[in-house]
């Protein structure tokens, strides 16, 4: 039987309450879409007592709970990595990380202070990214944060270290 996506409401529960947990109930789930047949892009709106967000973007896939926080504008794209860097998280990064391309920005700041695993599929990512960023010549636009405990990413992004 082929995949059948939960309804809207079922979605935006689930979304509501991961960002709850992840935020301190913070943030809120704004106009969404879907990725594909589990991982949905919302944008992120203060909740009433909060002040500012961090971030305006959220990446969620439902089958894992993965929740990647960004905050993405025309110069700068920040990400907050958490949890266990693969699968569909690495696939919710990927997909941040071609946004944050296409609309041109000339600064990538990956925050790893959650990420509790960093899988192969994360580590090409970065490495794509470096070397992306590389070819014109803008690889110290590429910020690394928190990242001392994955000396992995020394082999992905030399220069960053």
């Amino acid at each position: 039987m082929p995949y059948c996506p939960p309804p809207a409401d079922v979605v935006l529960l689930a979304l509501a309450r991961r960002l709850a947990q992840a935020t301190d109930d913070r943030a809120v789930p704004g106009d969404w879409t879907w990725l594909d047949g589990s991982r949905i892009r919302a944008q992120l709106h203060a909740n009433k007592a909060a002040a500012a967000l961090p971030w305006n973007l959220a990446y969620f896939d439902l089958k894992e709970g993965n929740l990647l926080l960004a905050w993405l504008d025309a110069d700068t794209l920040v990400l907050q990595l958490s949890g266990e860097m693969r699968g569909l998280a690495a696939l919710n990064f990927g997909d941040a990380l071609l946004e944050g391309l296409e609309l041109g920005c000339s600064r990538f700041v990956l925050d790893f202070a959650q990420v509790a695993y960093l899988g192969q599929d994360a580590l090409h990512l970065v490495a794509m990214l470096w070397r992306e960023l590389g070819q014109e010549g803008r690889q110290q636009q590429l910020l690394l944060q928190h990242a001392a405990g994955f000396p992995e990413l020394r082999r992905a992004a030399p220069s960053c270290f």
